[in-house]
């Protein structure tokens, strides 16, 4: 696996603080039997089991909703680490939709 091109830049959220995405661009075997999708949720879960991103992050690397990918760590055997943040943000997103 050769790493071709690594670069950041940032856009706003809709929060006050910033979110940095880093772009990588990798050589892998034309035999990978991995579409570009699998690979994205397969770095999401290493980085999610690492500690390195949120839930919530992990599943916009893997691009499916945060309830999919729970899915997927659950069809897994991988525990989900819930913070006082995410359950916060939960929260919120049943009041916006008129739930609580």
């Amino acid at each position: 696996m050769h790493l071709l091109k690594l670069s950041k830049s940032k856009r706003a959220r809709l929060t006050k603080s910033q979110l940095t995405i880093m772009k990588i661009t990798i050589d892998l075997p034309d035999n990978l039997s991995l579409t570009e999708a699998e690979l994205r949720r397969e770095l999401a879960i290493a980085l999610f089991q690492q500690d390195h991103i949120s839930l919530g992050k992990a599943s916009k690397v893997a691009g499916i909703h945060v309830m999919d990918f729970q899915k997927l760590l659950a069809n897994r055997g991988i525990g989900i680490h819930y913070d006082t943040e995410e359950f916060q943000q939960d929260i919120q997103h049943l009041r916006d939709k008129g739930c609580l």
